[in-house]
């Protein structure tokens, strides 16, 4: 269980590398007929409705919750694509594992799930079926949609040179090479504790793992 959780600690600190490789900050992209709407609603000019949506200093905090309560009123959502073509980011990262059923990629998926959530991200899962053919396709997908970083278990042996994509990469159960980053299983370690805890539990004589 120790192995487990370093392993996903690990893996969170690897996510949150993705997160931190570029250093703008989301910010939701407004039209300008939706921030004039809620000028004239509020009766502020459209630059500090726009400060206020775009989550900028330089309003007090009786005319941004002001701004705010109008915009929720007016059910007023941010422009995501809009927001993307703006910062260069999209808020999601990409997690492809070769068998979603299997209780250790599931396990790891909800892991991946909560940490990016929790810091304002949305996670792509990907299945390959262990199939290489698949996986390629997925990636190139991904590439396309823009994500903002791929965590990835490579469904054959060698896995697939991410080194000519443009969103950042982490390997996982995987030892690629020295210029990759990967995110490994303490196997040795794992072994150990399995057998000390047989052993505690008075299992004697020969043990096969």
């Amino acid at each position: 269980m120790d192995t487990i959780e370093n392993y996903l600690s690990d893996l969170n600190s690897e996510v949150q590398a993705l997160m931190d490789e570029e250093k703008l900050l989301p910010v939701p992209a407004f039209t300008q007929y939706v921030t004039d709407g809620i000028a004239e609603k509020t009766g502020v000019s459209y630059a500090t409705v726009s400060r206020t949506l775009n989550h900028l200093s330089g309003v007090n905090a009786a005319t941004r919750e002001k701004i705010l309560a109008a915009a929720n009123e007016m059910g007023y959502r941010p422009n995501i694509h809009a927001r993307s073509l703006k910062t260069n980011k999209t808020n999601t990262i990409a997690l492809i594992v070769p068998d979603i059923s299997n209780p250790f990629f599931a396990d790891l998926a909800s892991s991946v799930n909560e940490y990016a959530f929790e810091r304002g991200y949305t996670t792509i899962l990907c299945s390959s079926n262990w199939n290489v053919d698949i996986e390629t396709r997925q990636i190139e997908q991904l590439e396309n949609q823009r994500v903002d970083g791929i965590i990835y278990k490579p469904a054959g042996r060698n896995p697939l040179d991410l080194s000519n994509l443009s969103a950042p990469s982490v390997l996982i159960s995987c030892m690629p090479g020295e210029n990759s980053t990967y995110v490994e299983v303490d196997n040795y370690r794992g072994g150990q504790i399995a057998a000390d805890h047989l052993v505690n539990c008075g299992s004697s004589g020969k043990l096969r793992l």
